[in-house]
């Protein structure tokens, strides 16, 4: 997946398997061959979609391509996850 900077970015993962309860997260910044590589990650929130589970990972860190130690970060979740969609908002036989 590409994220792009100064973006929100949407993945919808269709073929995605029922996930277990999420704990953390990683996510790497990929070295470019071009210094000066840096976002600032704001969080990650993910919808396991078979149950309509909403898990947030806030982060508020720079990820840069100064060393090996600031191109990775660990999220974990905060809270409990919780329902953010119902089934009958896709029952279209109302």
């Amino acid at each position: 997946m590409v994220i792009k900077r100064a973006n929100s970015d949407l993945f919808v993962l269709t073929e995605q398997n029922q996930l277990a309860q999420l704990k953390t997260v990683d996510v790497w910044l990929h070295p470019r061959s071009v210094d000066g590589t840096n976002w600032k990650l704001h969080s990650i929130n993910v919808i396991e979609h078979t149950n309509n589970v909403l898990y947030q990972f806030p982060c508020g860190k720079w990820l840069t391509d100064e060393s090996e130690d600031s191109r990775h970060v660990q999220l974990e979740a905060v809270g409990e996850p919780f329902k953010v969609l119902r089934e009958e908002f896709f029952d279209i036989t109302k």
